[in-house]
C-alpha cells in the first residue's frame, strides 16, 4: 500500500463540488461524492515537511483495490480487519477499503513507547482476541510486534492475513463485483476506548450513527 509519489504543493482546501451537508447514507457514498472534486488530505512527516498529498479520488481507487484483496482473503461480511492507527495515508485507504468490502475496520493504538514493548504486546494482542481481528496490519516499523502479537493470540487460527502494508500490497485481488458497501445499519467501524479506569473496550459504531454525528457537526456546530 505505500506510494512514493509526492506532490510538490498540498491539496487545495477549495472545493469544486456543490456543499452536501453531510446528507449521505454511508461513509462510503460521502467518499464516492468527494472523489469527483479536486480536493484531498495532506500528510506531513515529523520535520513537519509535506510527504502525500493524497486526492480523495486516489484515496478511492486505492481503496477498492485494497477491499478486493481483502475479499480475495475469503472474510465474511463484518470480519474484523485491525489496523494499526498511525497518522498515514495507508490507514485511511484501509480504513474505506472495509467500508466499500462490508467489513469493520478497527483502529488499534499506536502507543509503542507507553509501558513499553511489553506492555504494548501484552495489550494489543488481548485487544484483537477481544474483537477476534482476521486481518492485522501495520507499517514496517510495526512489523515484528504484531508478529508476536499474533503468536499470543489463542483466536490465532481465524487470522488470514498479519503483516505489513508492503506485503498485504502483494496479494491478489477478488473481481470488483464482489464488492458490497456498508449499509446503514451496519457496523462503521469499533472505536477503543481510552482504558483510563479499566481495560479498553470495543465500540460498535454503525454507520448510520455516523453520518448522523457528521449530519450534526456540520448542519447545526459549525454555524
Amino acid at each position: 500500500m505505500s506510494d512514493s509519489r509526492i506532490r510538490e504543493a498540498p491539496m487545495s482546501s477549495r472545493c469544486s463540488l456543490p456543499f452536501r451537508s453531510a446528507d449521505f447514507e454511508t461513509l462510503a457514498d460521502a467518499l464516492d461524492y468527494a472523489a469527483q472534486g479536486t480536493t484531498g488530505m495532506n500528510f506531513y512527516d515529523r520535520r513537519g515537511a509535506l510527504s502525500r498529498a493524497l486526492s480523495y479520488g486516489e484515496l478511492r481507487e486505492e481503496a477498492l483495490v485494497a477491499a478486493a484483496r481483502l475479499m480475495a482473503l475469503g472474510l465474511p461480511r463484518g470480519a474484523r480487519v485491525a489496523v494499526v492507527a498511525e497518522t498515514t495515508p495507508e490507514f485511511v485507504v484501509f480504513f474505506f477499503a472495509c467500508q466499500y468490502a462490508g467489513l469493520v475496520p478497527v483502529p488499534i493504538p499506536a502507543a509503542l513507547n507507553l509501558g513499553g514493548h511489553e506492555a504494548f504486546i501484552e495489550q494489543t494482542s488481548a485487544m484483537l482476541e477481544l474483537v477476534g481481528a482476521s486481518v492485522i496490519v501495520g507499517s514496517e516499523f510495526f512489523e515484528q510486534s504484531l508478529e508476536k502479537c499474533v503468536q499470543r493470540m489463542s483466536s490465532r487460527n481465524i487470522v488470514k492475513f498479519a503483516g505489513t502494508f508492503n506485503e498485504f500490497a502483494h496479494l491478489e485481488q477478488a473481481p470488483a463485483d464482489q464488492l458490497t458497501a456498508t449499509l446503514p445499519e451496519e457496523i462503521a467501524y469499533l472505536q477503543f476506548t481510552s482504558g483510563s479506569t479499566r481495560f479498553p473496550r470495543a465500540v460498535m459504531v454503525k454507520s448510520a450513527a455516523v453520518m448522523s454525528n457528521l449530519a450534526g457537526i456540520v448542519q447545526d456546530g459549525v454555524r
